[in-house]
């Protein structure tokens, strides 16, 4: 059955076939990569803000997302209750999160959908303190997890948009790569440290940064970016 349904598109071709593009058709074919396109990449103007945002993005919730799952363990739940509630549950919840991201890019644009976005992933990042103030039954486990999933989902949408609209042409792909890099090495950062954090000052603490940090991110749009840069 997957396999039929993952086979119309090539069955169909010609219904899905895209038209051609005069503009992209001129371009030659090839560009062929090096330090040199990799350094040009960093020299371009402005760029350097929207790296800012990359690196910051994403790592406040990485740091909730990392401690979480500690957490439930700390709390007693079983592998197959923390399986179902930041599996199962939580990815359900984000896979509609995305479509639901999709429709508000268009409908806000860019940097309004950067900013709203990301301030509803600040606010799934703080509702992880409520478990850590005793509110630890099932249901609101269930609740947080997803609602966290699905902001991300959302947040996630208009990043991945503007990162293809900061990718060059004839780089497109490597461009759009090297700034999946970039959010990774904000997040790996975020996540190598996290687990110093709570232990520093415990889970309410780390997931409190978490929120602050996404909201650094948030003024950070907001106060640099014009509107048609974005």
């Amino acid at each position: 059955m997957r396999l039929t349904l993952l086979s119309l598109p090539v069955v169909n071709e010609r219904g899905f076939r895209e038209a051609p593009d005069e503009k992209i058709a001129s371009y030659p074919p090839r560009t062929q990569l090096n330090w040199k396109v990799f350094l040009q990449f960093f020299t371009r103007p402005k760029i350097g803000r929207w790296i800012l945002v990359l690196l910051v993005y994403m790592m406040g919730t990485t740091i909730a997302n990392t401690m979480f799952r500690p957490f439930l363990v700390d709390l007693g739940l079983s592998l197959a209750q923390i399986g179902l509630i930041n599996g199962i549950a939580a990815f359900s919840a984000g896979f509609v999160g995305s479509f639901v991201g999709g429709f508000l890019v268009k409908i806000l644009g860019r940097k309004r959908s950067l900013i709203t976005l990301g301030g509803g992933m600040a606010i799934a990042n703080a509702t992880f303190i409520i478990p850590t103030l005793g509110w630890t039954s099932i249901p609101i486990l269930y609740l947080v997890s997803m609602g966290f999933q699905f902001a991300y989902s959302m947040a996630c949408i208009p990043m991945y948009t503007v990162m293809m609209d900061k990718s060059r042409l004839l780089t497109a792909g490597f461009d759009y790569t090297l700034q999946i890099s970039l959010v990774f090495v904000g997040s790996l950062t975020a996540g190598a440290i996290s687990g110093f954090i709570a232990n520093a000052i415990g889970y309410q603490g780390a997931f409190l940064i978490s929120a602050t940090l996404v909201l650094l991110s948030i003024v950070i749009i907001a106060r640099v970016f014009d509107n048609d840069e974005l």
